[in-house]
């Protein structure tokens, strides 16, 4: 491929990454909406806790995740139109999972009203949906010629 070609295929990546982060920044502002508006959570204390613990599980279990899913899926493949769905798909998943903390985060604050620790898991997601960020200068070296092909 060529960099045109190449730009063109990273073009949706891009903006299906950019998009899923973004979104934790909408749920940040439905939860100070929320916030501001008198909700009232409908756990506390101990089970508030217990809904604590286990949505900080939910929020970071995924993450370990994230390097498989660029190898398996970021791989070079057959064709360069093979490689650049396989890194397209690895972008969109990775953006998915980057997004559970922001998720799991504003489940926390609807049930538990930790506001606090809420926008701390939405930066997180923030964070690692930035670093994980599709780097064009990867599809180029993935769907460029093959450096040990003579062309």
């Amino acid at each position: 491929m060529n960099g045109d070609e190449i730009k063109k295929a990273y073009a949706p990546a891009a903006i299906a990454a950019a998009s899923m982060t973004a979104a934790p920044l909408v749920y940040g502002v439905a939860a100070e909406v929320l916030r501001r508006t008198g909700y009232e959570p409908p756990l506390a204390g101990g089970q508030a806790s217990a809904a604590a613990c286990a949505l900080y599980a939910a929020a970071v279990l995924p993450l370990l995740s994230l390097k498989v899913l660029g190898a398996k899926l970021g791989a070079r493949r057959a064709t360069a139109a093979e490689t650049a769905r396989s890194l397209t798909a690895a972008a969109v998943l990775k953006g998915a999972v980057c997004e559970v903390p922001a998720v799991a985060g504003l489940l926390l604050f609807v049930l538990t009203g930790r506001h606090r620790e809420f926008f701390a898991l939405m930066l997180l997601s923030i964070a690692l949906q930035v670093f994980n960020f599709p780097k064009l200068a990867e599809w180029e070296e993935k769907l460029g010629p093959d450096p040990g092909r003579l062309e």
